[in-house]
């Protein structure tokens, strides 16, 4: 719990007793490489904070094809925020590509923090500029860069994973076939 707690500390100050409410009503879970944390269709009730592992968050055309949104890792609180607020089923799959620990945090505890310490808003907040600016970002990629910017802009900002995701789920990432990546690969090792 204490890695939760300084990550939370990072956005907020949270106070001990507001900290010991949240531990009251939050669990650990553990999930393996290949379990789906949440699925299309499924209603979700929960905020997961990774304490350590790896997953993805990918979407499903009407065809089947996967179109993988992001990854996330240690440290990251996560869920398909817009449908647990609006309280519908889930758009997205979230895979874990690792095994992971985590913490699941209820979003009705949340929605009562907020009326009761200002801090839990500024947290809340903190997390959705976060996943805002991230998703800003994300749509400017794919209109101003090519896949090979796409693929060394990644790489850049985030070296500490590319050597633990399968290409093939890297290729979806960057909008592209796995083999225009393998053909990027190749052009980079030249």
């Amino acid at each position: 719990m204490e890695a939760l707690r300084f990550r939370l500390n990072q956005l907020a100050q949270i106070s001990d007793h507001e900290f010991e409410s949240l531990i009251k009503v939050t669990r650990q879970v553990r999930f393996s490489p290949g379990e789906f944390i949440v699925e299309i269709g499924n209603s979700v009730d929960q905020f997961i904070y990774i304490k350590q592992g790896l997953v993805r968050i990918f979407y499903l055309d009407h065809e089947g094809n996967e179109f993988t949104k992001s990854f996330q890792t240690d440290g990251d609180i996560l869920g398909p925020y817009a449908e647990i607020i609006q309280s519908i089923p889930s758009e997205v799959n979230i895979e874990c590509l690792e095994e992971v620990e985590a913490i699941s945090i209820p979003y009705e505890f949340l929605l009562k923090a907020y009326e009761r310490d200002p801090a839990w808003l500024k947290l809340g907040l903190k997390i959705l500029e976060k996943y805002f600016i991230e998703k800003e970002q994300r749509v400017l990629e794919f209109l101003k860069l090519s896949a090979a910017q796409r693929y060394e802009k990644f790489t850049q900002q985030y070296a500490h994973l590319s050597h633990r995701i399968p290409k093939y789920h890297l290729a979806s990432y960057l909008g592209i076939k796995p083999e225009s990546l393998s053909r990027i690969l190749k052009s980079y090792r030249k």
